[in-house]
């Protein structure tokens, strides 16, 4: 048996019990109780079934260690460790590259401890029998070393002779490990060792005074350090007289001699109480340092009673209690937790709490002396335990017990928000206790707000959070709230025109893709020069041609912000210059057509119509008329992105008769008159073809072209105010 200072609990394994000799049952003492954990240890296996095995805890790896016993194999040298519930199997060897470490021969009956001093830090072994009828007892000395899980033969100066069943445990007031008894063909053995810096010291004559005294030779007894009195104990055994008594290692300021000095000496006291004795037990099991636990047997042989016994015995302490009243203060209507934590004395424990005017009555055979209950209204109540131990010894403690109420609800701006944008919590002002209140939020991600009652967070990455806010006033009453959030990504968008390149005056649309963040969401268009719009797919011309960049702020519903941009190119509109030469001809005269455009965007493709039902898709192209009269010829030029300018040309057709001959003397003043008439009208025909040229008539419309001409629709669209 071991106290685990790791799992803070009392492990025992093994033995022989009244229906198995031996087991490998591991059990562990926790909170006033026994209970069998062999079945819970996880993964790993237990332990071979031994008797007569050697454990205690070693500080330094912070283990149970168990070494030898006696099982089928008998002897065996088998070393397992425990530690957080689970058992493993180090018996190596353990091999470092250089050498190799083999545990101890086989044996049982040997006695261990944790050496505790500075100098040695390790657990040690020593002696035990050898073979299975322990005809041979050994007296060596072994540490095993934690951080290597391996056993080292030691060779310290001086040893005690050969012996088995010696009882050995560290004495923190002597500041060693001392050793007491043991068998030897007989268990008669009476002397006593200390150990410490790798050397053994025979104790047994400088210890003592005429105070102290010897306990009798005995082997199989049971030894533990008692951190509450700082004394070793030492009980039962088994030997040549009746060994049913209580000896301490004790340690102090004793008078010496007959001059009045003080000196400072150890060694043995009868310590034999007068009452509730356990028999003569030997070969029990128990820590070789009782810690946190008052020092306890169990189990073992006694010359009382036939075979195994399965009693627990604890050398208790002052009867006392550590009572937890829990919540204090407390809100009102709420249940509240009266525990005793009643340590001592001897079980079963009985009494009862005054809470105001309820009382309570219970008796109890445990650890606790527990009481639930809930004061109905805001004030100050005395609370106080009376207890008793099973012989009357009694233990009182009062206190006082606050009760009211806090008021303080979380409330959030924003349950749903982005990834790092602010949010703001808030609760009303504290009320129902007793001011200053004090506030105290945490985020559910790891981050606090500060005592206010409104705060901000950001959280930094996307999940689902509780946030909680504790409302405390000056007496410490509480009221606790708390709400969900639940954080997405951050706003996101992206933009698109429906063409990267237009003609100037032609519309574009644009529209917007976002993800993430809270809708709804609001659009802030930037078309460059100043247009803006708040359409999620607005629609804008531009006046002017240019490059220019179009930007999209995207917020949402939270704060959150995105933006997007694009590039959209505006060239000028399809126009160009068309001429006829010449514009008066006669029939079958060829008349030369010619177009050349400018603006608009990639390549350009012409259609001709030359008012007689002929028509052309060339740039330049001639015709020859053949009928008298007066044709307005058109021509239409689309680019690439359909855009389209068209123009037209007036063309005088003559006949191709000429008129009668004048005579060299002059011509006669009618003749006269036609020419100048004549001049007149070529002049204007003139200035009206060069007007044509940047602007048609005001109100003219094209005819339709024809079915395909120019790659253009049978009707094309109106050429922009200004461009004809």
């Amino acid at each position: 048996m071991a106290y685990d200072q790791y799992d803070h609990a009392i492990i025992y394994f093994g033995g022989c019990t009244s229906y198995a000799c031996p087991d490998n049952e591991t059990w562990a003492y926790i909170s006033g109780y026994w209970e069998n954990v062999t079945n819970f240890l996880g993964y790993s296996a237990s332990p071979p079934a031994v008797v007569d095995a050697s454990m205690d805890y070693d500080i330094q790896g912070g283990v149970v260690v168990l070494f030898g016993g006696c099982g089928i194999v008998c002897p065996d040298n088998e070393t397992w460790i425990f530690s957080a519930g689970f058992w493993e199997d180090v018996s190596g060897p353990y091999c470092n590259g250089y050498a190799c470490f083999w545990a101890p021969p086989v044996r049982y009956g040997a006695s261990m401890t944790f050496a505790n001093d500075s100098a040695d830090n390790y657990t040690m072994l020593f002696g035990g029998c050898l073979d299975s009828y322990c005809s041979t007892e050994g007296a060596d000395t072994w540490a095993w070393v934690s951080y290597a899980a391996a056993w080292i033969q030691l060779s310290p100066d001086g040893a005690p002779s050969a012996r088995t069943y010696a009882s050995m445990a560290f004495d923190s007031v002597w500041g060693a490990t001392i050793l007491f008894g043991g068998c030897i063909y007989y268990c008669g053995l009476d002397d006593t060792w200390s150990y410490y810096s790798g050397a053994w010291t025979n104790e047994s004559t400088g210890i003592y005074y005429e105070g102290f005294s010897t306990p009798s030779g005995r082997g199989a007894a049971q030894m533990t350090y008692d951190a509450a009195l700082g004394e070793l104990l030492l009980f039962g055994g088994t030997g040549v007289y009746s060994t049913a008594d209580l000896w301490a290692f004790s340690c102090g300021y004793y008078p010496y001699g007959t001059y009045g000095y003080y000196y400072y000496l150890c060694g043995w006291v009868d310590e034999t109480p007068s009452a509730n004795l356990p028999g003569s037990i030997y070969l029990g099991a128990t820590p070789s340092e009782s810690s946190l636990f008052a020092p306890m047997l169990v189990g073992g042989d006694c010359s009382c009673s036939y075979g195994a016994l399965f009693e627990t015995y604890v050398y208790e302490p002052a009867f006392s209690g550590v009572p937890i009243i829990t919540p204090n203060p407390s809100p009102t209507n709420t249940s509240i937790s009266f525990v005793a934590n009643l340590t001592g004395g001897t079980p079963g424990y009985y009494g009862g709490w005054t809470l105001g005017s309820y009382y309570s009555y219970y008796y109890y055979y445990g650890y606790y002396l527990n009481v639930n209950y809930a004061f109905p209204a805001a004030g100050e109540y005395p609370a106080t335990l009376y207890a008793y131990d099973f012989y009357g010894v009694e233990f009182l403690w009062t206190t006082e017990v606050l009760v009211g109420n806090v008021s303080g609800q979380i409330s959030v701006a924003f349950a749903t928000t982005d990834v790092g944008a602010s949010d703001a919590f808030s609760t009303p002002a504290g009320s129902g206790g007793t001011a200053p209140y004090t506030y105290n939020w945490t985020f559910g991600d790891g981050s606090y707000g500060s005592d206010a009652a409104a705060v901000s967070h950001a959280y930094g990455a996307v999940g689902t959070y509780t946030a909680n806010l504790t409302v405390s006033d000056l007496y410490s009453l509480t009221n606790t709230s708390s709400v969900t959030v639940t954080v997405g990504p951050a706003p996101t968008v992206t933009v698109a025109a429906s063409a990267g390149t237009v003609d100037l005056g032609t519309a574009l649309s644009f529209t917007s893709t976002p993800t993430g963040g809270v809708s709804p969401y609001t659009y802030a268009w930037a078309f460059g020069g100043g247009a803006t719009s708040a359409s999620a797919a607005p629609s804008y011309t531009y006046p002017a041609a240019g490059t220019y960049p179009v930007t999209l702020t995207l917020t949402d519903a939270v704060g959150g912000h995105a933006t997007a941009t694009v590039s959209v190119v505006v060239n000028p509109a399809v126009s160009g210059t068309v001429s006829a030469t010449p514009t008066t001809t006669t029939v079958g005269t060829t008349v030369t057509f010619t177009a050349t455009a400018t603006g608009g965007s990639g390549s350009y493709t012409y259609a001709w119509l030359y008012g007689d039902g002929a028509k052309s898709t060339t740039a330049s192209g001639t015709h020859a008329y053949t009928a008298a009269g007066t044709y307005t010829a058109w021509v239409w030029i689309n680019d690439t992105l359909h855009g389209s300018y068209s123009h037209s040309v007036v063309i005088t057709v003559q006949s191709s008769g000429g008129g009668t001959s004048s005579s060299s003397g002059g011509l006669p003043g009618w003749a006269l008159w036609a020419v100048i008439g004549i001049i007149i009208v070529a002049v204007a025909a003139i200035a009206l073809v060069m007007m044509g040229r940047r602007r048609k008539p005001a109100g003219a419309s094209p005819p339709a072209p024809p079915s395909g001409a120019a790659g253009s629709p049978a009707t094309p669209p109106a050429p922009p105010p200004g461009a004809q």
